[in-house]
């Protein structure tokens, strides 16, 4: 069972937060919320504790956050623990990036009364927040740099994309919501009924069809062959017969097509870039 309502609400709240503008967050929370965070001392207890912390805490660096995955266990009657699971990438004014895998685990209950006792709005309050950053256990540390290359792709496709998440349905129960500038293309699996979406951090198995992120997002990809769909902005070159994205990632364009796609590509760059 899922809960499309607070999904969209956390989905919110988090990408919000990490543009530094944190009323969504303390619209959600329940006056008595506790807070644990990732170091010793973040265990706050109340809303308005929480809310004074993060109104004196300096924020001197820019973040951006990757796919959403979300888990979603059912409680009781009005009560849901729900899991986002995402990567962080943190912009220092040294230029080094910094990437976390993070983890909010929240503990939600729908209220349907005011402090009165009587009837208002349904709106769901968290009064747990536990979230965490997951250990990279290859490199023994909890962050990583990235190289070079995924730092430049990342920075052309917030400039050049509309940076808003689109929903993706996984077919392991798993749904994701993934930032439009972070998909390099999508890749036509299971003879064409599913996907693979290719972000620039991970692999998403999705229900969706090529024609149906095409329909949705017509102004975002091209489709150079029957069975991908490309991010233009992550295109480095276009050759007979294939395009060159980051990484060197090469994508087929059959011979018929590569005339009309080499214009179509021509016309997205002159107009996007």
């Amino acid at each position: 069972m899922k809960n499309i309502e607070l999904e969209k609400q956390a989905i919110q709240m988090i990408t919000e937060f990490y543009k530094n503008n944190f009323d969504p967050l303390f619209s959600m929370l329940d006056d008595d919320v506790l807070w644990i965070g990732p170091r010793k001392e973040h265990i706050i207890r109340t809303k308005k504790s929480l809310m004074e912390f993060f109104q004196t805490t300096s924020q001197d660096t820019f973040s951006d956050i990757g796919p959403i995955t979300i888990y979603e266990v059912k409680m009781g009657s009005g009560i849901w623990e729900i899991i986002l699971e995402f990567n962080v990438f943190t912009y220092f004014q040294s230029r080094e990036t910094h990437v976390h895998h993070q983890r909010w685990q929240m503990s939600c209950k729908l209220y349907s009364k005011n402090k009165s006792g009587q009837d208002a709005d349904k709106k769901y309050k968290i009064y747990v927040i536990h979230y965490s950053n997951a250990l990279n256990t290859e490199l023994g540390t909890e962050a990583k740099m990235l190289s070079d290359s995924a730092k430049d792709a990342i920075h052309v496709l917030s400039s050049a994309v509309p940076s808003h998440k689109i929903f993706i349905p996984g077919i392991n129960s798993n749904d994701y919501y993934v930032p439009l500038n972070n998909i390099l293309f999508i890749e036509s699996t299971n003879g064409g009924r599913h996907s693979l979406v290719h972000t620039s951090t991970s692999i998403l198995t999705c229900k969706y069809k090529l024609n149906d992120f095409l329909t949705q997002n017509p102004e975002v990809f091209l489709r150079p062959h029957s069975g991908y769909l490309v991010n233009p902005a992550f295109v480095k070159k276009i050759s007979r017969f294939h395009l060159t994205l980051i990484d060197d990632i090469k994508i087929p364009i059959p011979e018929k097509k590569y005339t009309h796609f080499k214009k179509e590509l021509n016309q997205w760059m002159q107009k996007n870039m």
